[in-house]
């Protein structure tokens, strides 16, 4: 069974995953949702997901953190403000595996 951990608040253990078994869509209820205030902010949140990832050693690696992290970035332009881009909207996510190697999806 997957253990999903919320890096921002780690006192939320074994957050559920839910799949939509129509769409494939995955979520994850009562994971944080921040609202980024600048890049300053955003670095702020990725350090303090850094300090609250576990290491450990194994026979393969002598720092591992034995889990991948995933980190879902949201974009809403806010239509107050003329804006010359074509979306309103973007979504990215980041795959940070074991092994240091990644993947963007």
């Amino acid at each position: 069974m997957e253990s999903i951990q919320d890096l921002l608040a780690p006192e939320k253990a074994s957050i559920p995953i839910n799949e939509d078994a129509r769409t494939g869509e995955v979520s994850l209820p009562d994971v944080s949702v921040v609202k980024v205030q600048d890049l300053n902010h955003f670095s702020d949140l990725l350090q303090i997901g850094e300090t609250n990832r576990h290491a450990a050693n194994t026979k393969q690696n002598t720092e591992s953190s034995r889990s991948h992290a995933i980190l879902m970035v949201s974009i809403l332009l806010d239509t107050r403000f003329p804006c010359s881009y074509n979306f309103k909207f973007a979504e990215d996510s980041w795959c940070f595996l074991t092994s240091g190697d990644n993947l963007n999806f």
